[in-house]
């Protein structure tokens, strides 16, 4: 048995909760710890659902590694398995552009909206469904749709079968909804959220939802048209407030803000919680209806936001009980129940009964750790480092305790990242902000290093601003051969021509923004039919410029290593440490993406092209019926265009 239990260690998992582990099954959660605080989530959601308050905002203050995204990751999943509530996780350690926090929030929304409900489609198609049904009254009131999964899968073989008839039936399903539905005053958000029924349209109904472009002829195709991005912040905002007042007419509204204790400030010198903290009163004050959580640190909560004036109102909304609720460390007792139930699934998998529920750990000793009053993070490191040894001497090792502590910090530091690499979801190239930002980090880190023969001094702003308008994301400062080098660096992962065409006519203007080269960062091709096309072959052939084709597996070190930078005192990470392990790796230096930015440019355009192909279009032959075609029905009010019924 001994020998069975040492090649596998069930405490190996990192302890860091990341926003992946908040939506998936995450860690075992020790119910009994904290169950203060998760109560009074709920009991909010409880006096919310009743009528007694309809809106709530709480505080939840503790220390790293104390549980606070433990305890985020509880909540969601008892509200997943009680329904009724959709879960907003606003986990701000991957955005840190303050000066566009609205914007952002959008995203965050939008993603959020992506993950399962608790009917096993998305929130977004949960949400869908609810308001067809509110049009289904109108025009078939007889009509009872099926369950969830069920109604989309029906749209979706609607769509497939028949996609003029399912946009005539979309049609009237807008003109209901604005009907029954006046607060939404744009009608193209809820066309956006009915076409999320279809899962082949679910993706880009998500995306413009986002505030992001989508390709021209996917946006006439779905009839949602891109937005003018001369005032984001503004139209995102409203998007935002629009989409929380439609949740509330139909669930509990549960929004956790998360990370946000991180380093950074927006132009105006405010950080990063007290910038969130004034989006919390923003979105408290315009709420019907809901519950807001914010997680941060005591320090946080006292020299941040208690420190704006009085008159901002901004601590009253983050709290409008004006308490906080405080986290509790472990104590002896819950110690040893934290080590049994992790234990309990591992020696279940293994089909192994131990001679204690906690083997090879010892009672006394898990007490006496207790005693200190640790935080589960420590509890669990300890368990991973201490873990079972056999007794053979030939497969025993024994811990070297003077094993140089600056190696176990950088194991630390490992761990994190490897996990924060593989949670990288598929949609990371369009995630451009975090682009930008772990790009600018990786230079700034590499300041002082020869990359492809020019000796890195850093990164600037690029300007003139006004005439830049952000199109130039920054510029890379170096030396090469003796020369000072400057290269303008373009990341448009736009699907619209015009904002390809606005970065590229910026980037090859070398004088106005003092470049000594440009270069453009797509993963998407540019169509022979833009304008574009000849403005990246003037960079290219002429110029001395490059167009450097993005690639996932390039940029997930990139952007874990910037979060850890993010949220380091959350992963209680020093950044000395995370420095170390990039140096000691080699992270950044053998980068391909960073090697390429820094080499000679080959005069060539990069090979392969992605499309933005819509999978909407399908054959359907003579004899191939939509489930949702209405039939004649003299019991149904008189219409004379057949629609799509579930």
């Amino acid at each position: 048995m001994n020998a069975n239990l040492s090649s596998a260690n069930p405490f190996s998992r990192s302890p860091i909760v990341t926003n992946q582990d908040v939506w998936d099954d995450g860690f075992p959660d020790l119910l009994s710890h904290n169950a203060h605080a998760s109560d009074a989530v709920l009991k909010a959601i409880e006096n919310s659902r009743n009528g007694q308050c309809d809106k709530t905002s709480i505080v939840f203050s503790a220390e790293p590694g104390v549980g606070k995204s433990h305890l985020i990751s509880r909540i969601r999943h008892q509200l997943q398995k009680q329904g009724g509530t959709t879960f907003v996780y606003a986990s701000f350690g991957k955005f840190s552009d303050l000066n566009r926090i609205k914007y952002q929030f959008q995203q965050i929304l939008s993603e959020s909206l992506m993950k399962t409900g608790s009917h096993g489609v998305s929130q977004c198609q949960e949400l869908a469904v609810l308001l067809l049904k509110d049009i289904f009254k109108r025009l078939h009131p007889k009509k009872r749709l099926p369950e969830d999964h069920l109604v989309i899968e029906s749209v979706s073989n609607g769509v497939r079968n028949n996609p003029d008839l399912f946009e005539k039936s979309l049609r009237k399903w807008v003109e209901v909804a604005n009907q029954i539905k006046p607060q939404i005053t744009d009608p193209d958000i809820l066309r956006a959220l009915l076409l999320t029924l279809s899962n082949s349209y679910a993706p880009y109904a998500i995306k413009w939802l986002t505030g992001k472009d989508l390709a021209e002829r996917v946006a006439n195709q779905l009839g949602l048209p891109n937005l003018d991005k001369e005032d984001r912040e503004q139209q995102a905002f409203d998007m935002v407030r629009q989409l929380l007042d439609l949740i509330g007419d139909y669930q509990e509204l549960v929004i956790c803000f998360d990370e946000i204790d991180g380093t950074g400030c927006d132009d105006s010198g405010y950080s990063k919680a007290q910038i969130v903290g004034q989006l919390v009163k923003d979105l408290f004050d315009n709420l019907t209806k809901g519950v807001i959580l914010t997680v941060l640190m005591p320090a946080t909560w006292k020299d941040q936001i208690l420190a704006l004036s009085t008159g901002s109102g901004i601590a009253d909304r983050v709290s409008s009980s004006g308490e906080i609720i405080r986290l509790h460390y472990l104590n002896q007792d819950s110690v040893v129940d934290l080590v049994k139930l992790w234990l309990q699934g591992f020696y279940a998998e293994k089909e192994i009964t131990p001679p204690t529920p906690i083997y090879p750990f010892d009672e006394t000793q898990l007490r006496e750790i207790g005693q200190d009053r640790p935080t589960v993070r420590r509890v669990l490191q300890w368990c991973k480092q201490n873990w079972f040894f056999p007794p053979d001497p030939d497969l025993h090792i024994e811990p070297d305790p003077n094993l140089n502590p600056d190696l176990k910090k950088l194991a630390k530091v490992k761990d994190i990242f490897e996990k924060l690499v593989a949670e990288q979801t598929s949609d990371l190239l369009e995630e451009v902000d975090l682009l930008d930002e772990a790009l600018r980090f990786s230079f700034v880190q590499l300041s002082g290093k020869v990359i492809e023969g020019v000796r890195i001094l850093g990164v600037e702003k690029v300007g003139p601003a006004k005439e830049n308008n952000g199109y130039i994301n920054f510029k890379i400062v170096g030396e090469e051969d003796g020369q000072r080098v400057s290269i303008g660096v373009s990341i448009r992962q736009e699907s619209h021509w015009k904002s390809v065409t606005a970065g590229l006519k910026r980037l090859l203007n070398y004088e106005k923004f003092e470049l000594t080269r440009g270069c453009l960062l797509r993963s998407k091709e540019i169509s022979p039919s833009w304008s574009a096309h000849a403005l990246v072959q003037t960079l290219a052939y002429e110029q001395g410029g490059e167009w450097v084709w993005l690639q996932e597996q390039d940029l997930k070190p990139l952007i874990a290593a910037c979060l850890i930078r993010n949220s380091a005192a959350e992963y209680e990470v020093l950044l000395e440490e995370l420095q170390a392990f990039l140096e000691q790796n080699q992270t950044l230096e053998r980068n391909p993406l960073i090697q390429e930015i820094m080499s000679k440019p080959s005069g060539e355009l990069p090979e392969g092209a992605s499309t933005d192909e819509l999978p909407i279009s399908f054959p359907c032959s003579a004899d191939e019926h939509s489930d949702f075609i209405e039939t004649d029905d003299s019991d149904e009010p008189d219409d004379s265009d057949s629609t799509f019924i579930p």
